[in-house]
């Protein structure tokens, strides 16, 4: 999250309790979410979504509902609260104390314009911010200037547009103006529609504000439900009408964030800068500057927050058990020798290490590195990484090193590293990607 929000979150804890998000919708700050889903009005069974979803109702305080919902390994937190910016700015603060992946907001919209119907599902491109919730987010309340433009990202906007299109949904882009009043806004229709914006609604202005602050991908899923340009209201419609605004809550909404949560995406990050943050004169050493230029390593790293195991299903002996090692270290330091003598040194009690057993005989280890921290992410990886000759090529060193990611994941970390490694493909099986190749002279293209 931006230091504007850590403020945000340190001034309301000056004079409330922490920990308010949890005690306010139940959710649990120690699990990391692959998305929250805010919908103002829209519960997950609105959106008949308990046929293909776990859903667990958790006990959520005042006018607020929130429920865990979920299907094989994807946790998505869900917080229905009462419709306007202000609610939405005010609860999805809160939400900043939880951990997740993803922001999806879903609501409806009504169109201004005769080119969109009822049922079609739009995503914002910009939301006018014609409410006042935007003007707590400045550093001085006069600094507001109404109606300011807010903008999503557009290339995460892209994306998910790009997922519709794959499960063959139509997800449309359009503008949208934001009001505080649904009964206010017919008395000045005339002077929204000068804005030229394709939907009128009341939270995306906010939404885009607060998700820039939390540093999450965030995107809206707006159904249209009425249309004051073509005279669709938004009670009384034709059975036809009905039906599609129905598939659109029913089929594409829950698809869509299903899809949405499921994604992974890519880490953006400057990597070399993120490598001499970890590693910090790596070049300057005397054994790496002595390196030939013909020899080049790898730095490879995962999203852990996109990691499972069931993605990678590996194949290895009956009999191999794996766990943290616990024992003397004379049996550890020398099953490391047959592996490399130099790495010995670093295997002493005390130290993280998870091995692979045959029986008592340890035939494969790793340890498990702490890396520090890089714009807020957690990093550690599997090191020294190595498997006893006899034992080779048998799936067992790959399946420690998932494992180890796994424990990796449990304890926290966002970042798996594998640092100064020659055998990069071999680490790819599990999903883990290159992002720097090195020699002594330095980073090689």
């Amino acid at each position: 999250m931006k230091p504007e929000l850590k403020k945000i979150l340190a001034n309301l804890h000056r004079y409330n309790q922490e920990h308010m998000a949890e005690r306010t919708f139940g959710l649990s700050e120690s699990v990391v979410y692959d998305a929250l889903v805010y919908a103002p009005s829209y519960t997950p069974y609105k959106l008949k979504m308990d046929g293909r979803f776990k859903m667990t109702e958790l006990p959520a305080a005042g006018y607020c509902a929130s429920w865990l919902v979920e299907k094989d390994d994807l946790k998505i937190a869900w917080v229905r609260t009462a419709t306007c910016a202000s609610n939405l700015l005010d609860y999805l603060l809160l939400c900043a104390e939880l951990k997740f992946r993803k922001l999806i907001f879903i609501g409806s919209a009504g169109a201004l314009k005769p080119g969109l119907e009822l049922g079609d599902v739009c995503t914002p491109v910009y939301s006018i911010a014609g409410t006042m919730a935007n003007a707590y987010l400045k550093d001085c309340l006069k600094d507001y200037v109404l109606f300011e433009k807010v903008e999503p990202d557009a290339e995460y906007v892209n994306s998910v547009i790009e997922l519709a299109k794959e499960k063959g949904f139509d997800l449309k882009k359009a503008s949208v103006f934001c009001t505080d009043s649904i009964v206010m806004e017919y008395t000045h229709l005339e002077e929204i529609r000068s804005f030229e914006t394709d939907l009128i609604e009341m939270e995306t202005a906010t939404l885009y504000e607060v998700g820039k602050l939390m540093e999450v991908p965030t995107v809206a899923l707006l159904v249209v439900s009425d249309n004051s340009a073509t005279g669709v209201p938004l009670i009384g419609r034709t059975e036809e009408q009905q039906n599609k605004y129905h598939h659109a809550r029913t089929t594409v909404l829950p698809d869509m964030i299903e899809q949405i949560a499921k994604a992974k995406e890519k880490m953006s990050m400057n990597h070399q800068e993120y490598f001499h943050k970890l590693f910090p004169g790596f070049f300057e050493r005397e054994y790496i500057r002595n390196m030939g230029e013909e020899s080049v390593y790898e730095e490879l790293i995962m999203d852990l927050h996109a990691f499972s195991a069931e993605d990678h299903k590996l194949v290895y002996p009956e009999g191999i058990t794996f766990g943290m090692y616990e024992g003397e270290m004379e049996p550890l330091h020398a099953a490391v020798a047959e592996v490399d003598e130099s790495w010995v040194q670093y295997f002493q009690k005390g130290n993280r290490i998870y091995c692979a057993f045959d029986g008592d005989k340890v035939v494969s280890f790793c340890m498990l590195s702490d890396f520090g921290v890089y714009e807020e992410k957690k990093i550690g990886g599997p090191g020294c990484v190595g498997t006893i000759p006899s034992y080779r090529k048998q799936g067992i060193g790959l399946k420690m090193v998932q494992n180890a990611t796994e424990i990796l994941k449990a304890d926290g970390y966002d970042i798996s590293h594998i640092h100064y490694t020659g055998v990069g493909p071999w680490y790819a099986h599990l999903g883990y990607e290159v992002i720097l190749r090195w020699n002594g002279k330095g980073f090689v293209d």
